[in-house]
């Protein structure tokens, strides 16, 4: 927002419930937010000469923030304003004459969507792990249980950024070294390592589906936005993940 007066009533009201950051500058909206990962972006209708409607769609547009909620804020909601924004891919088109309290409401429906949404891709990473992640054990029982336990632990923190191999050798209840050695003995490859082949498993079995975007994918997965995704991708499978999908799935 360039209205200082809009954006500080606007910054003054909702700080009581939500973490706000403001920007001016138009370039600025699609450079920080992935680093910060808004769960919603509001844009005015005009930013220092720019349509609200064109930052919109150039959000919409960028890979690394497509999946993260926009409600534009237009001047007249007659019909013909209406459909002109709304084809830019606002979620939500309100009135600058701003009702906060529903403003707050829609604000927190988006967010409940997109956790909802973010559940079911859960949902849908657990049931359709691909065939070629599935280890092949061979050494008992008790190194298949811990295997098991182990997927556990990652599929209940698949969408933490910041779950560490300390962390999962926490809740697997062993010290680093020992479960270094035992993971390496049983399958072949670093806690670190299968961590990324069990989430490039996953990643891929979701480009294949053809239902999720890349940045739904990074988001699932814990990674802070879509191009480090798509790089971690890369370097796995040697190519991008946008090459998968238009080259081997066809």
């Amino acid at each position: 927002m360039a209205d200082t007066e809009l954006s500080g009533y606007l910054h003054e009201r909702l700080s009581k419930n939500f973490q706000v950051s403001v920007f001016d500058n138009p370039e600025l909206v699609c450079s920080s937010p992935t680093q910060r990962n808004p769960d919603v972006i509001i844009v005015d209708e005009t930013v220092n000469g720019i349509y609200g409607s064109e930052l919109c769609s150039e959000i919409k547009a960028d890979t690394c923030m497509c999946n993260i909620p926009v409600i534009l804020l237009i001047s007249l909601c007659d019909s013909e304003s209406y459909l002109a924004h709304i084809g830019c891919g606002a979620d939500k088109v309100e009135l600058r004459m701003i009702n906060v309290c529903k403003l707050k409401a829609d604000i927190i429906a988006l967010i409940n969507h997109r956790a909802a949404q973010k559940e079911r891709l859960k949902e849908f990473a657990a049931a359709t792990l691909p065939a070629d992640h599935s280890e092949k054990v061979s050494q008992g029982d008790s190194d298949a249980i811990l295997i098991d336990k182990i997927q556990k632990c990652l599929e209940k923190n698949l969408s933490s950024e910041k779950y560490t191999v300390e962390m999962l050798c926490a809740d697997i209840g062993m010290s680093r070294t020992a479960f270094y050695n035992r993971v390496k003995f049983i399958v072949g490859k670093s806690p670190t390592n299968y961590i990324l082949s069990y989430k490039m498993g996953i990643a891929k079995t979701m480009l294949a589906s053809r239902q999720y975007n890349v940045s739904e994918i990074a988001t699932l997965l814990g990674y802070c936005d879509a191009k480090y995704f798509g790089k971690k991708f890369k370097e796995f499978y040697g190519i991008s993940p946008m090459q998968y999908v238009r080259d081997v799935m066809g």
